[in-house]
């Protein structure tokens, strides 16, 4: 059986809710389409590109309105999630290779799995994954905004909050607007506020998101224009 990665958050991914609202389509039936692009795209000779679509068969396929997936997927294009060229975006970044890419790799894999049957407790390698390939596979479902982000974010505050800052990043549909918190983030970095006795009062990511600060709405107080006070505690 074949399979191809769905990364987490996509149920919940802002841009899809977006293309729900432009195309009357419900969000349910975006994810629908969605999964069956991925799918196409997996399955295709040349993976990544669904091919040529049938969107009267897709709605059928998929219980939908007459014209509901073609217009979901124009919608997809304009928020560029399929590429001009009808290529998924950025599908190589998002899948990992398969082993059957190589000439080889069908024996290979058969002898693979020939010498794993033969091993014994007393011969047999290590074969279970070590947690630096659970960070690799962690930082690859991490959607790309918040890798620029939390890159971006001194590491003094960092924490031991990425997870709670990915969960807030993701319910604030800040990876919508990546560009202009990590140019925001950038800006601060240089400011008297950030750079006393050392970045002392730089307050953690999670305040930062929490409060969506960004927005310039938070701080924008006389007496605190830093939100320096408020961020001591780093409490949120």
């Amino acid at each position: 059986m074949d399979w191809f990665r769905w990364h987490h958050g996509s149920v919940n991914d802002p841009k899809f809710q977006l293309v729900a609202k432009k195309s009357g389509a419900s969000v349910a039936e975006v994810l629908a389409v969605w999964a069956s692009l991925l799918e196409a795209a997996s399955m295709a000779e040349h993976r990544g590109h669904p091919g040529e679509l049938d969107f009267e068969a897709m709605d059928c396929a998929l219980g939908m309105a007459d014209g509901r997936s073609q217009a979901i997927y124009s919608h997809m294009t304009a928020r560029g999630v399929i590429a001009e060229d009808g290529r998924v975006a950025a599908w190589e970044r998002r899948q990992p290779k398969r082993e059957r890419e190589d000439d080889n790799s069908t024996e290979r894999v058969k002898a693979f799995r020939a010498k794993q049957r033969h091993e014994t407790p007393s011969n047999a390698t290590e074969t279970t994954e070590t947690p630096r390939g659970d960070k690799k596979r962690e930082e690859e479902n991490t959607p790309a905004g918040f890798v620029r982000f939390w890159s971006a974010w001194p590491k003094s505050t960092r924490k031991e909050a990425k997870g709670k800052c990915l969960e807030v990043w993701l319910k604030a549909g800040a990876e919508l607007q990546a560009d202009l918190i990590v140019s925001h983030v950038e800006g601060l970095k240089r400011t008297p506020g950030w750079t006393k006795n050392g970045g002392e009062f730089i307050p953690a990511p999670l305040v930062y998101l929490k409060n969506r600060r960004w927005e310039g709405t938070e701080d924008a107080v006389n007496d605190d224009p830093y939100g320096l006070k408020r961020a001591i505690n780093y409490g949120g």
